[in-house]
């Protein structure tokens, strides 16, 4: 086509004349040819359909946006006959917003990118495997593939098969409707479902399937995850950050955040080598309600609020983690309601704010060591328990003194009633080596230090840092 053809406001639609007759745009010749230059010259704002229900596959190979550019709002790609499929090949191909209709699969082999609007892949429009060979949406290895607004995949009778690293990118929102199955082990799978930070983009597993990334690392960006499917990482980790600076994230019951994890959401997820819940750019995390039955399914949680003044807190109704945790805040941990954490070390860290917990709350390890960092603590509560196992407890801030008993002129505080919180038979070290600095004890009573059954030990190793016993006696 030397010239050009417009539709106006109308539709282009381009069907072969023969029934199973291929069609390939770009570098890709098949039985009719459409080159990149031929597609720059076609215009239609309503769009423009390739192939039919009675034609063959169809293909793209190195469409750039200058190519597609008057063909809005939206290109679909129909290889609807049986066994027939779409093909993206050799080099990367961009539209304004595209949809990839198959029977027999859709095979991405290069990047594909929607510029303005929404990208579907259906590997299997008809909805049925007969007299079908595949049914699959097929990712290469290290492919990307982007949508402006909402990402879709669908296979129904089929899958979604990644060979091995695979990108999925949208600025509102990422839908997986089928299972999904990486082939290829230890090949990451990074989605990222509001990639502009709109607030808009939730990555969405619909109820039943399972995305199983076979022992690969997933990432997650999301302003929301809808997690009604199933998601394993396998042997490896699963990542979960939110999509915008100071994004709060709720876990467990419902806590109207920015993003929610519902406790049965979590429940769903398997990943041995943990999941992160968090960035050191996000908002406040809270927790409510987080079961042993869900949290068990993941490794070890880790839950990262490293903001400035930004806290993890624990809310209204306890919470059990089946295989220890980390927190890593940067504006203080608060325990409103208690949390036990089993089978793993616990590891809490509150920056330079307070770690928190209230009267009638306790923390407990449940025999595994349990080590607490922060400038200032103020247990209010019941217990602070590691049992069997150690207890560390120490600054974050290099060279911060500690007072334990009755004084209350150094940084951290370590009261006689809060020492008394404090159960450990395997024993408590207060600072640490080369931070803490001096440690002035006064007036430890028996029964504050009652139930710590074993050796305490106190380090205070900063220059020039001393450890002092003041004013009354101490047991």
């Amino acid at each position: 086509m030397a010239g050009s053809l417009t539709a106006g406001t109308k539709t282009i639609h381009v069907h072969g004349s023969q029934a199973g007759q291929t069609i390939g745009q770009g570098g890709t010749g098949k039985d009719m040819h459409i080159a990149a230059l031929e597609l720059q010259r076609m215009s239609a704002t309503n769009g423009l359909r390739l192939g039919s229900g009675t034609g063959g596959g169809v293909s793209a190979d190195g469409i750039e946006l200058a190519h597609s550019n008057y063909l809005e709002p939206l290109v679909t790609l129909a290889a609807l006959s049986d066994n027939s499929l779409v093909t993206f090949a050799t080099t990367s191909s961009t539209f304004h917003t595209l949809a990839a209709q198959a029977d027999n699969g859709v095979a991405v082999q290069v990047d594909v990118t929607a510029t303005t609007g929404s990208l579907y892949l259906d590997g299997d429009y008809d909805n049925s495997s007969s007299e079908d060979d595949t049914n699959d949406v097929q990712f290469a290895d290290t492919v990307s593939v982007t949508a402006e607004t909402v990402l879709t995949l669908e296979s129904t009778t089929g899958t979604l098969v990644p060979a091995a690293k695979l990108t999925l990118t949208a600025g509102a929102g990422v839908v997986i409707h089928d299972d999904m199955t990486t082939t290829g082990t230890n090949k990451p799978l990074v989605i990222d479902a509001d990639f502009e930070s709109e607030g808009d983009g939730t990555l969405t597993v619909e109820t039943g399937k399972t995305v199983t990334s076979n022992k690969s690392d997933v990432t997650i960006t999301a302003w929301d995850v809808d997690m009604a499917g199933s998601l394993t990482a396998g042997t490896l980790s699963i990542k979960v950050h939110g999509a915008q600076a100071a994004q709060t994230i709720g876990i467990g019951s419902s806590l109207s955040q920015n993003m929610e994890i519902l406790d049965a959401e979590l429940g769903r997820l398997t990943a041995e080598a943990g999941l992160t819940v968090g960035t050191p750019v996000g908002g406040e995390i809270q927790v409510k309600g987080v079961t042993d039955g869900s949290s068990d399914s993941v490794g070890t949680i880790t839950l990262v609020a490293t903001r400035d003044a930004t806290a993890v807190a624990f809310l209204d109704a306890a919470s059990v983690f089946g295989n220890g945790l980390i927190v890593q805040a940067m504006g203080g941990v608060f325990l409103s309601e208690s949390v036990t954490t089993q089978n793993m070390p616990t590891v809490i860290y509150a920056g330079t704010g307070t770690l928190k917990t209230l009267a009638s709350r306790s923390l407990v390890s449940t025999n595994q060591l349990l080590t607490l960092t922060a400038d200032d603590v103020d247990f209010q509560g019941d217990a602070v328990s590691s049992g069997t196992a150690a207890t560390i407890i120490t600054v974050l801030s290099t060279g911060n003194t500690i007072g334990v008993g009755g004084i209350t002129s150094t940084n951290m505080d370590f009261g006689a009633s809060e020492v008394g919180a404090v159960s450990t038979s395997g024993g408590l070290t207060i600072g640490s080596a080369a931070v803490s600095g001096s440690i002035t004890v006064v007036g430890v009573l028996k029964a504050n230090s009652n139930d710590i059954t074993s050796t305490v030990t106190l380090l205070a190793t900063v220059d020039d840092s001393t450890i002092t016993f003041a004013t009354t006696s101490s047991t």
